[in-house]
């Protein structure tokens, strides 16, 4: 345990029995309106094999029954009379604020452009971490990213062994040639984000994480002050690893894009008016939010 967790274990003692979510809870959404439809009554049940195949692997500690709300939106985008798909998906997923039923926060908001899979209704979906299917690899791939972000609001770098596993399914999708796997210079694939998230580069923004849900989110109900604080300090922590990272980088984008309403809205009772400016600087993408909530003081 971190010296920073165990002074705030002895100041609420109740957060040392908060353990992390581990069975993944997953609501599936299927669209299939831009698909014709005969492509639709081919994946009929689709739906149900996904749902059949998520529930019954445990991707995380299976001795602890707590779970972590996950949404999977498919929106597909079209098929083949081969049983050849593409789709769009959002990923989402949130833990509890300390203390338990209080409020969620979203840990994971991630839109995937091109799902690119193979489907035969009927025919059975095999778990296997050590060969690339290009429609279970996908699913393994987010399950296991969303425990890693999942605990690494917990403790520090916690997430690592997660991050681990789906860098290795990433890498076993990159060698299928498929465009979605294979890493760019610019714009989002899976393989780069899996990357990023192992790099020491990022290991700051990783930190922060732990800083800003473990000491900040989950103290707000007992300390709003200085639990406001250390949420600040927090995200100038990210802020400045800016410098030394790829500015065209999927982690911190994907880290302020999950929370930047969330951000705005902590601060609105925050004694310093300047510090929307501050968020601005730290978060220029979202500079129209921050202007927008300094209005509100």
């Amino acid at each position: 345990m971190t010296l920073r967790r165990s002074l705030l274990v002895l100041l609420f003692p109740a957060i040392l029995s908060y353990a992390p979510a581990q069975i993944l809870e997953v609501t599936l959404k299927i669209n299939t309106e831009a698909i014709s439809v005969n492509y639709r009554e081919n994946i009929r049940d689709f739906q149900q094999d996904l749902d059949n195949y998520l529930r019954n692997y445990d991707y995380g500690d299976p001795n602890n029954r707590e779970r972590i709300p996950v949404t999977l939106e498919i929106f597909m985008q079209s098929g083949t009379e081969d049983g050849k798909y593409t789709a769009q998906v959002f990923v989402g997923a949130s833990r509890p604020v300390f203390p338990p039923g209080s409020s969620n926060t979203a840990t994971v908001r991630i839109l995937d452009e091109l799902w690119e899979f193979t489907y035969q209704r009927g025919r059975a979906l095999d778990h296997t971490m050590y060969s690339f299917n290009d429609l279970t690899s996908f699913l393994d791939f987010y399950m296991l990213f969303i425990l890693g972000f999942d605990y690494d609001t917990y403790d520090k770098l916690g997430g690592t062994p997660y991050f681990t596993k789906a860098a290795d399914v990433a890498t076993l999708g990159e060698s299928s040639g498929q465009k979605s796997w294979t890493p760019t210079m610019g714009g989002f694939t899976r393989t780069r984000f899996a990357r990023e998230m192992l790099s020491p580069q990022f290991e700051p923004l990783r930190r922060a994480s732990w800083k800003y849900h473990f000491t900040g989110l989950d103290s707000l109900a007992f300390n709003r002050p200085r639990a406001q604080q250390n949420i600040l300090e927090a995200l100038e922590e990210i802020g400045a690893s800016r410098k030394s990272v790829d500015p065209q980088n999927l982690a911190i984008k994907a880290f302020f894009d999950t929370k930047y309403l969330e951000i705005a809205q902590i601060f609105l009772d925050y004694p310093d008016r300047n510090v929307y400016g501050r968020l601005t600087r730290i978060d220029p993408n979202h500079q129209k939010t921050y202007e927008e909530y300094a209005a509100k003081r």
